[in-house]
C-alpha cells in the first residue's frame, strides 16, 4: 500500500513540475547576435561593380553612430598618394547603419572600394 502512496506522489509531482509550453508572441522581434555596419548614404554615387587595378581598397572604422573613425588601406593603385586627399573627403560625408550586437549600436569595421576618383589640379 505504501508503494502506492509513492507511485501516486511521483506522477502528481511528474505532473505540477512540468513547465508550461512555450509560445512566442507576434510582437517578439528575432535578434541576431551580430550584424555588420551597412553603407547608408554617402553624397557620391555608388556601384557594385568589379574591383579594378584603379581600385582603391579601404577597411573603415565605423563608430556606434555610423560615422567613419578611422579607415585602412587595404589595396591600392600605384598613384594612390594623388587620391587620398579625395578618399578622405568621400569618407567624412559617408554614414552607415551602424554594426549591432545584440540589436543594440556598436562599433564595427567595412569595407568598401573606390574607383576612377577624378582628381582635378
Amino acid at each position: 500500500m505504501k508503494n502506492n502512496y509513492w507511485l501516486i506522489f511521483g506522477l502528481l509531482l511528474g505532473f505540477f513540475a512540468l513547465p508550461g509550453q512555450l509560445q512566442a508572441s507576434n510582437g517578439d522581434v528575432p535578434l541576431m547576435l551580430y550584424t555588420a555596419p551597412q553603407l547608408d548614404q554617402t553624397m557620391f554615387g555608388t556601384s557594385l561593380g568589379s574591383i579594378g587595378d584603379d581600385s582603391v581598397v579601404i577597411e573603415a572604422y565605423v563608430d556606434a553612430n555610423g560615422r567613419v573613425e578611422d579607415y585602412r588601406i587595404l589595396s591600392q593603385p600605384d598613384d594612390v598618394q594623388t587620391m587620398l586627399p579625395e578618399v578622405k573627403k568621400i569618407l567624412i560625408f559617408t554614414t552607415f547603419r551602424p554594426a549591432l550586437s545584440m540589436g543594440r549600436p556598436t562599433a564595427g569595421r567595412a569595407v568598401i572600394s573606390f574607383s576612377k576618383i577624378s582628381v582635378k589640379g
